[in-house]
C-alpha cells in the first residue's frame, strides 16, 4: 500500500470515529430539545383552553407534575419546584397525559388560576435550574418552557 493509500484511509477512520458519533449526538440532542417543545406547547394548550372555573378549582398545588421521575434541583430558587405542593396532571386533564420528558423526567406545571403559568423540562442535564417565583419566563441553563397564556378578561 502506497503511502497516500494509508494516509486517505486513516483520515476515513479518524472522521469515521471522531466526526460523526459527535455529529450524530448532537442531531439526537436536538430533536429531544424538539420534542420537549412540542410536548410543552401540547400540554400549555390543554391548559390554556380549561374553563375558568376548572382552573380556578384546580387542586391547592403550586406545581402539577405528569409521569416520569421528578428532576433534580439544588439551589434554594429552583428547589421550590419540588418543595411546593404538587399535584397530579392527570387529575386536571381528562384526556390522555404526555409521556415524560425525552430524557424520562417528569413535566412540571405552575398553573396560576387566571395569571397563566409555565410548563418546565429540566433539559439534558435533568436538573432544574429556572426559578420557582417571579415574573421570570424564559428558561434557564438547559431547562426547556413553554408559557401558559393568562385567562382573557372576558372568562374571568
Amino acid at each position: 500500500m502506497s503511502g497516500t493509500r494509508v494516509i486517505v484511509v486513516f483520515a476515513a477512520v479518524v472522521f469515521a470515529t471522531a466526526i460523526v458519533p459527535p455529529m450524530t449526538a448532537w442531531t439526537v440532542n436536538q430533536r429531544r430539545i424538539e420534542r420537549a417543545r412540542s410536548d410543552e406547547n401540547t400540554l400549555a394548550g390543554r391548559v390554556s383552553i380549561l374553563s375558568a372555573g376548572t382552573r380556578r378549582a384546580m387542586p391547592a398545588a403550586d406545581v402539577l407534575f405528569g409521569p416520569g421521575r421528578l428532576p433534580a434541583a439544588t439551589p434554594t430558587a429552583t428547589a421550590a419546584w419540588l418543595t411546593a405542593p404538587r399535584g397530579s396532571l392527570a387529575a386536571v386533564l381528562e384526556e390522555p397525559m404526555l409521556p415524560a420528558d425525552p430524557w424520562g423526567n417528569a413535566y412540571l406545571l405552575r398553573v396560576q388560576p387566571a395569571g397563566g403559568g409555565i410548563v418546565l423540562s429540566a433539559g439534558p442535564n435533568g436538573t432544574i435550574e429556572t426559578p420557582l417565583s417571579g415574573s421570570r419566563r424564559t428558561p434557564v441553563g438547559d431547562d426547556i418552557v413553554a408559557n401558559i397564556p393568562a385567562l382573557a378578561s372576558r372568562q374571568r
